[in-house]
């Protein structure tokens, strides 16, 4: 037992310093989720908008997002984490500085739901991430961070976007984060690979610990009804939606999801 332990010491931690970029994702997504609330009264004014019309623009970020989710996640399970959701990061970065030129309702509304659509697909990419890249027993507190570092973003976001708006104005707030936001890009596109064995940084040691542990891992009610390691979608989808628990998650997520977004967004 005590040599199994000293083992898993020996394992080099290199998937951490992935993972920090993951990190730095979390906190951009964040970030620019939050700079429109503190801009918005500032829009409201300057375009002459109603607070329907604000709440309408508010809202388009969620009708992107919920699709990005999907889709997000149906493209991501079979062409990679890796291209699909650093082209989606661009597509973000381009469209927050895109909000900063909007003039109309109708421009407003079609760039927050592509940034809506780039972000869902993106968070969607993150939450998946960690199935490849950490040992089971340290998914707990590597989704603990990610969500840590998410409201980091955000608290530390709030602030930052205030000042900037009341240094520059609400539209340079929105090209000053739509670039610096690029940085994040950068390091997504250099350091994630979809899985240990692509990766030209990590060691064979590390690389072959996680390999057969995440292999070990991949068991579900599926594979062992049927003896075959990727069931159809139909059947997975049906094991899915026949499934109590997920459904109490999501009715838990609605409810808790239409308090805080709502606050969030205004």
């Amino acid at each position: 037992m005590i040599a199994a332990h000293k083992q898993k010491e020996d394992i080099p931690r290199f998937r951490f310093a992935v993972m920090g970029v993951i990190w730095v994702t979390a906190i951009f997504l964040y970030f620019d989720r939050v700079n429109i609330s503190m801009a918005a009264p500032y829009i409201i004014k300057d375009l002459s908008l109603t607070a329907v019309e604000m709440g309408l623009i508010l809202s388009m970020f969620s009708w992107g997002f919920i699709p990005g989710q999907l889709i997000g996640g149906y493209v991501a399970d079979r062409y990679g984490i890796r291209k699909w959701a650093t082209f989606l990061y661009v597509i973000w970065c381009i469209t927050t500085v895109l909000t900063g030129m909007c003039r109309t309702l109708f421009q407003f509304i079609i760039v927050r739901m592509i940034f809506g659509f780039s972000e869902g697909s993106v968070a969607n990419n993150i939450n998946k991430f960690p199935n490849n890249w950490v040992f089971p027993h340290e998914r707990g507190v590597t989704n603990g961070l990610t969500m840590g570092f998410a409201y980091l973003g955000l608290a530390v976001g709030m602030p930052i976007v205030a000042s900037l708006i009341a240094i520059f104005d609400w539209r340079m707030m929105f090209y000053i984060s739509g670039v610096v936001t690029i940085l994040g890009v950068l390091l997504f596109w250099r350091y994630i690979y979809d899985h240990p064995g692509l990766h030209p940084m990590i060691s064979d040691k590390e690389k072959n610990a996680l390999e057969t542990a995440l292999a070990q891992d991949r068991v579900t009610p599926l594979d062992i009804e049927d003896g075959k390691p990727k069931p159809s979608l139909k059947k997975s989808l049906h094991f899915l939606l026949t499934n109590r628990i997920y459904w109490t998650l999501c009715g838990a997520f609605f409810f808790i999801h239409a308090i805080y977004i709502t606050n969030f967004g205004w």
